[in-house]
């Protein structure tokens, strides 16, 4: 994964859109979407500046792979990085957890459009007893 691939990932991960780095960096949205696409070399200076605005090390960044994704979560932003909550989650966990959870949502849903037609009709049978005959 190249630089801007591991950036970008970390980016979405920590719920930032390129127009928020962007801005932390003084740069236009296009210049630092090109920086993520890889059409621009990123200097070991502005990887220092990307790693602060995305809250991890630079460390984080170059060792960043497929299969583990690092979140440093601070609750003060003034704290250590030794006081920092660490966050690993794999891929394929959260791409398993995403599933399951997809899973549960459909089987809730297909619950819900049982139970509205139960409703609907006892709610038939109970207004047929009410009307006179």
């Amino acid at each position: 994964m190249i630089h801007g691939d591991k950036i970008k990932r970390i980016r979405e991960i920590k719920g930032l859109t390129q127009e928020d780095v962007a801005k932390k960096l003084n740069l236009t949205h296009q210049a630092y979407s090109r920086m993520e696409r890889g059409e621009t070399n990123i200097s070991a200076e502005r990887i220092v500046k990307i790693a602060e605005v995305l809250d991890v090390s630079v460390d984080d960044i170059f060792k960043l792979d497929d299969k583990k994704i690092i979140i440093n979560s601070n609750t003060n932003h003034g704290e250590t990085k030794d006081n920092a909550i660490q966050f690993h989650l794999t891929i394929n966990e959260s791409d398993k957890a995403i599933e399951i959870l997809e899973k549960m949502i459909k089987s809730q849903q297909e619950e819900i459009i049982h139970l509205r037609k139960q409703v609907d009709r006892l709610s038939d049978q109970l207004f047929a007893e009410k009307k006179p005959s």
